[in-house]
């Protein structure tokens, strides 16, 4: 795509963009594999759409407590969204194949809305394949650090929530102030998306192109964006995060089981493998006598120093009981 913009005051500025595009998927060595993966992918979409019908209405608004359930649902939304965007594209894009064997090639073909439809569908992809990763550690939740990671995030979900906000507001407003002194003059900066985009990564960008765009507000926009966002906004989210993680280690509650599970089960596996060897000596692991707590400790040291005194109370009388009878006879005696 080649733009030519004259400018009010004379001038021309160009701008180009080469994207390539795919249109023929099934024309191609692996064309009935693609389709045929394809087919499957709507079809698993349609059966978990069917099961997470079934457990919103069996749990009713409880479903939508869990951040699992949320993501399952955005998942499910993405994939759908996915689908009719590639469903337009294919039929954009026959439409425009047709057009050109009518014309033989001798007309101008649009393609601007088949590489715009393109591109959403890549981000739509893009997005639903970051939510299903993220659904990985509720799978990895059987390992005992990644369940509690997982745990620390459950914990500290309100406060990341919190900061998310936070961030949003005030990466968006040095966003607009970089866009509107840099669009003209820094390609990095030249749209919103682009501007967003190179704002994460403002530390590794040249500090010589924001300086030449605005010699005095740039220097001073890219320190306040680096303390503020560096210094500030991201030591916030490592407290919060540093704080769940401590509340989590100190209360017993709060920490997954999960893994204990999977050793029950691995356990039993063991065992079962065991006894169908032949000829084979099934060793029974005896797990460790649990160390009793400090109560318990203290409970049964009263009880064994009340017994030591009980012992030496009986021990120390005996011998005067015995010394006052002996007189008491020998008095009756005389």
């Amino acid at each position: 795509m080649f733009v030519f913009e004259f400018l009010p005051g004379g001038g021309l500025l160009t701008k180009f963009e080469f994207q390539a595009l795919k249109l023929l998927r099934y024309h191609e060595q692996g064309g009935a594999f693609v389709l045929a993966v394809e087919i499957v992918y709507i079809l698993f979409s349609l059966f978990y759409t069917r099961r997470e019908f079934k457990t919103m209405k069996k749990q009713g608004w409880k479903y939508f407590k869990s951040v699992w359930n949320l993501m399952e649902v955005w998942v499910l939304a993405l994939s759908y969204t996915a689908i009719v965007f590639y469903l337009l594209k294919t039929s954009l894009t026959y439409y425009l194949l047709d057009k050109f064997i009518e014309t033989k090639g001798k007309k101008y073909i649009k393609i601007q809305p088949l590489a715009f439809l393109d591109s959403i569908l890549v981000y739509v992809i893009a997005f639903q394949v970051f939510i299903a990763t993220l659904k990985l550690l509720r799978l990895l939740r059987f390992n005992r650090r990644i369940g509690m990671l997982s745990a620390t995030l459950r914990y500290a979900s309100g406060d990341i929530i919190g900061f998310g906000l936070i961030f949003f507001v005030t990466l968006i407003s040095f966003v607009t102030v970089f866009y509107l002194s840099a669009m003209t003059s820094v390609k990095d900066f030249s749209s919103f998306i682009k501007a967003a985009e190179s704002s994460f990564f403002l530390i590794n960008q040249k500090f010589d192109e924001i300086t030449h765009a605005s010699p005095v507000l740039g220097p001073a926009f890219y320190f306040v964006f680096a303390f503020i966002m560096y210094w500030i906004v991201f030591q916030l989210l490592i407290a919060i995060v540093c704080h769940a993680f401590a509340k989590v280690s100190q209360d017993i509650t709060k920490q997954p089981n999960d893994y204990e599970i999977v050793e029950y089960i691995m356990n039993k596996i063991s065992a079962y493998i065991t006894a169908l060897r032949p000829n084979s000596v099934q060793e029974v692991s005896i797990p460790p006598p649990k160390p009793p707590d400090i109560e318990s400790q203290l409970r049964y040291l009263s009880a064994s120093l009340d017994k030591a005194m009980g012992v030496l109370e009986c021990e120390v009388l005996k011998p005067e009981k015995k010394t006052v009878t002996t007189k008491r006879r020998h008095v009756n005696k005389r």
